[in-house]
């Protein structure tokens, strides 16, 4: 079910006159994927494909139906992201606030391409997935969201929760899995992926519609929104929509990547993002909405150390990966970690 209303509109990254969150009109520009402003990977791969996009248009159906679900699904995986990644240009530029530390890619995006671009890309590979208790429980992520909110969780006696940008929802069946009762432990999501159908009917979750903000009838005693706040398309409409869905008192778990002076120090972390958060933006813009802050942390590598990470682990000491690991489980705060993780409360 996709809430389709005006959904073929575009999406306006407009040049802030002055920031959306705390009203400053000090701005940095930095370039898309290469704050840097050297001729880096992201400026060569988007110079050498933009000519030969058409084509790969053409070609796509064909590659689709021979790759797709098949043992080369990497293949296609990444013959998506050049041809739909289009949309995250590095001739583009990312407009950040001195102030709040907020930041925001500046360019005008279909929201059909940007649902295209997930749907698709996050779901190549993931055809034939099945659900599975070991997936969930094993994961350091999901383990770490739920030490992060259990003692405010513990007490429900029953609990409907609303995972968005749910992907295989780990962080909710995890909660499930430590409740011990299922009856009481419903599960809705929003997601994007077309491939999760059958996982979700497996592990008993209801998918309500592939894209947030979408028309919903209810209230939930918790929202989840892990990795997704920096995807929407467009902040103040998803925001109005979390005042909506949760319930007066009800909790929301937030998690984003940390967008920190160091973050701009770093090349290859933007794509495929639209918002850039601090942990000073995220406090500012969850207040302005109503919500009230109960805990906030910095955890996992710092930005640097996720950059080194993503182009050679080696570069990284064992002892380095370790940290990162018991920080990210055990919320061990790291100043400057790459992830903020934040739990509000609803005032209504």
């Amino acid at each position: 079910m996709l809430n389709c209303g005006g959904f073929l509109s575009t999406i306006h990254f407009k040049k802030m006159d002055s920031c959306s969150i705390c009203t400053d009109s000090k701005f940095t520009r930095y370039w898309y994927g290469n704050h840097l402003s050297r001729i880096n990977r992201s400026v060569i791969l988007f110079v050498l494909i933009f000519p030969f996009r058409p084509l790969a248009f053409m070609l796509r159906p064909i590659l689709k139906y021979l790759f797709q679900g098949t043992g080369n699904s990497l293949f296609f995986h990444a013959f998506e992201r050049m041809v739909l990644g289009h949309i995250f240009s590095p001739f583009h530029y990312i407009q950040r606030c001195e102030e709040c530390g907020y930041g925001v890619y500046v360019k005008n995006v279909s929201k059909y391409k940007l649902l295209n671009y997930y749907s698709s890309v996050y779901s190549i590979g993931k055809e034939n997935l099945r659900f599975s208790i070991k997936e969930y429980l094993n994961d350091n992520r999901a383990l770490g969201q739920f030490n992060f909110i259990k003692e405010e969780i513990l007490g429900y006696r029953s609990i409907h929760s609303l995972d968005i940008g749910a992907a295989g929802a780990n962080i909710s069946l995890l909660i499930r899995n430590k409740l011990k009762n299922e009856s009481k432990v419903k599960i809705d999501v929003i997601e994007a992926g077309s491939s999760y159908t059958k996982y979700y009917k497996q592990a008993n979750i209801n998918c309500l519609a592939r894209y947030f903000p979408a028309s919903l009838t209810r209230t939930y005693d918790l929202v989840i929104g892990s990795h997704w706040l920096e995807h929407v398309g467009e902040l103040d409409s998803a925001m109005t929509a979390l005042t909506k869905v949760t319930k007066k008192g009800g909790l929301i778990l937030i998690e984003v990547p940390n967008c920190n002076d160091e973050y701009f120090d770093c090349d290859g972390l933007d794509k495929p993002h639209i918002h850039f958060f601090t942990e000073n933006s995220l406090i500012r813009l969850f207040k302005k909405y109503g919500f009230k802050l109960l805990r906030i942390g910095q955890y996992g590598f710092t930005n640097k150390e996720c950059e080194a990470f993503q182009k050679d682990r080696s570069l990284l000491s064992s002892a380095t990966i370790e940290n990162n690991y018991y920080s990210d489980i055990h919320n061990k705060e790291i100043k400057g970690g790459h992830h903020i993780r934040s739990l509000f409360k609803y005032l209504g």
